[in-house]
């Protein structure tokens, strides 16, 4: 079991909270900046399986029809062609409708920005606040 101790871990393993079960990572920023509580919770949800694609693919875009994403998250692609739109002006993904199926790409999240057009400062939780909970 690899982790904190384990001298052949890697750098971060003992971060990950389930060691011995895959899973994949959120950008600290989504909840730092406020994104994560001002994201409807179907765009919470297609975030989250765009984040999941571009692990499983190992990379921060993919290709895929509004079918398959409906599989592995339950929005259905009419609802779906009402939440891209949201996540593209935040600058959280960038959809490619020139291809087909669409290509999306997971933007950084120092590209994110507000309902205003602004980016988000730097993610700075304070320690103390996370103790807190």
């Amino acid at each position: 079991m690899s982790g904190r101790g384990d001298p052949k871990a890697k750098p971060g393993a003992g971060r990950n909270p389930f060691p011995d079960e895959p899973f994949y990572c959120v950008p600290i920023k989504l909840h730092d900046c406020g994104l994560a509580r001002e994201l409807t919770a179907s765009q919470f949800k297609r975030y989250s399986t765009f984040l999941r694609l571009a692990n499983y693919y190992k990379r921060n875009s993919f290709r895929a029809t509004l079918p398959e994403l409906e599989k592995l998250d339950g929005i259905s692609p009419r609802r779906a062609h009402e939440i891209h739109p949201h996540l593209e002006e935040r600058g959280m993904v960038l959809i490619e409708r020139n291809t087909n199926p669409y290509t999306y790409v997971v933007l950084l999240p120092s590209e994110w920005r507000d309902r205003n057009g602004h980016p988000y400062p730097p993610s700075k939780t304070p320690k103390s606040y996370l103790r807190g909970l």
